[in-house]
């Protein structure tokens, strides 16, 4: 068993890094296979997380209050991650926090392992817990520390239903309003771990035509604090993007299955089908489903949307945007 307490507080120069036979940098105590992750603390010293759901375990004996107060003092979360034919370390980061030491040591861990790393910056409008108390817009009754205890779904479904107000369900997660900015969407099973995981993913924030993630569940992916978003009718949405939801769920599932009865393919529809492919909305939305391989179905949807304001205008983003390929294959596909 790899012995944590010697590498708590060691940067790498200090962490037995010598030399093997064939020149190449070793550290003689880490575990011999990669492990699922790392928690890297601002200084460059690091601790390793053996298994799924143990970063938060890790930061509390490094001496934190949570994963994501290590994040906001200049620290690194690194987590192996399954992509096509190899895996690779994902590094979620705050940039104008996180320090070069701790990336330095990101790299150097990675790199021991013979692993690609991939830095990823926190979602667009997070704010660092150490700058703002994300529990203060939370009824007063509301303690995060009960809530973080509860390790059932179930559980914590009761502890949300008593405390707050609960505004949407699906067969994953059930949706709660935490004030007039922001909702908590907490899984009811697998299926709500895999679609919250997804939704707060680093880099899909940086698609603005999502809803923002503010906070979330770092080790099990239970909860995603997300923003509100008001709900639409078929004219409000007609109106933001210049198309109806009709004709963009037909277009969306022919552009990605190419299904027939398309309504721009023939030539007597040429001005259609130049409306559509130059409609800036649409064309966010096959980038997003080409980078993340997702379904066109939840994506023709009125319900998977609402409007927001940014920058002082109105704007229409996707609010139920968790269903990958992947997480259909895994939890929704039958036989």
């Amino acid at each position: 068993m790899f012995d944590y307490l010697e590498f708590f507080f060691k940067p790498l120069s200090e962490a037995k890094l010598g030399r093997t036979s064939d020149g190449t940098d070793s550290f003689g105590s880490l575990p011999q296979h990669e492990p699922y992750g790392f928690v890297v603390l601002a200084n460059g010293k690091f601790a390793v997380v053996e298994d799924w759901g143990s970063h938060m375990d890790m930061a509390q004996q490094v001496g934190s209050t949570s994963m994501d107060a290590i994040v906001a003092a200049g620290g690194i979360r690194m987590a192996i991650s399954k992509m096509g034919e190899g895996d690779m370390y994902i590094a979620e980061y705050w940039p104008t926090k996180a320090t070069n030491r701790a990336k330095k040591t990101a790299k150097d861990l990675a790199n021991h392992y013979q692993k690609q790393i991939v830095f990823e910056k926190m979602p667009v409008g997070f704010e660092p817990l150490s700058e703002i108390d994300l529990t203060e817009d939370y009824p007063t009754a509301w303690n995060k520390n009960e809530f973080e205890k509860i390790s059932s779904f179930a559980g914590k479904m009761r502890y949300a239903n008593s405390h707050l107000q609960k505004i949407a369900s699906g067969s994953g997660r059930t949706v709660f309003k935490i004030d007039d900015k922001k909702v908590l969407k907490l899984a009811k099973n697998k299926k709500g771990l895999a679609q919250n995981g997804v939704e707060s993913e680093a880099y899909l924030q940086n698609y603005d035509i999502v809803a923002r993630t503010f906070d979330k569940d770092y080790d099990h992916s239970f909860w995603v604090e997300m923003e509100l978003a008001k709900k639409i009718g078929q004219k409000r949405f007609s109106e933001l993007t210049g198309v109806n939801i009709g004709e963009l769920g037909a277009w969306l599932r022919y552009e990605k299955m190419g299904l027939p009865k398309h309504p721009g393919r023939t030539p007597e529809d040429a001005a259609y089908r130049e409306k559509m492919d130059n409609n800036e909305f649409i064309g966010d939305l096959l980038s997003l489903m080409a980078d993340y391989d997702m379904p066109s179905g939840d994506l023709g949807r009125l319900s998977s949307y609402g409007e927001v304001v940014r920058d002082g205008k109105p704007k229409l983003v996707l609010v139920d945007f968790g269903l990958t390929q992947s997480v259909f294959d895994d939890f929704y596909k039958v036989g």
